[in-house]
């Protein structure tokens, strides 16, 4: 239909500076090697959480690097990694709850100098949470030692370190 196609050359000629100014800012880049991926995330501002499928590997090393994540959970175990990690450093409001609202918590950070250097700040002070934690690390030993020890009785086990 004409009408149809004039009304969305209008709409798009009406989004054009916006998806221009968007496209200087986004870029999508190939697979890369751990040490390329590193350096990518340390030119970011902010990181977006994949969605659907969450990245429990990418928002780790954001996190370590002090980059603001963004994350729109689902309900599978996949898509839940971030909002689990954001929540264990006190940053639920990076958690968003509809595409809209993680849009929007993007572009605020994006544009936002002063909010994302505190959210950045406030990353540094708490990710001691998600990288610093030897109970867990103990309590993962015990699991491991008691479970061999049940499945093979017969193993000399020495004290644990």
């Amino acid at each position: 239909c004409v009408v149809c196609v004039c009304v969305l050359c209008a709409r798009f000629r009406l989004l054009l500076p916006f998806l221009l100014q968007l496209e200087a800012r986004i870029v999508f880049l190939p697979q890369a090697s751990h040490d390329e991926f590193l350096h990518y995330i340390r030119l970011c501002d902010v990181v977006l959480d994949t969605f659907p499928f969450g990245s429990f590997t990418a928002t780790r090393e954001a996190l370590f690097m002090s980059r603001p994540v963004v994350t729109l959970p689902t309900s599978l175990l996949s898509g839940r990694f971030a909002q689990a990690m954001l929540s264990k450093i006190g940053l639920s409001e990076l958690i968003t709850h509809s595409p809209q609202s993680y849009a929007a918590k993007a572009v605020e950070l994006g544009s936002n100098d002063t909010y994302r250097a505190t959210v950045q700040q406030r990353i540094n002070s708490m990710r001691y949470q998600l990288f610093d934690q030897k109970d867990v690390m103990l309590q993962w030993a015990d699991f491991f030692m008691s479970a061999v020890k049940e499945a093979v009785p017969s193993l000399p086990f020495g004290k644990r370190l």
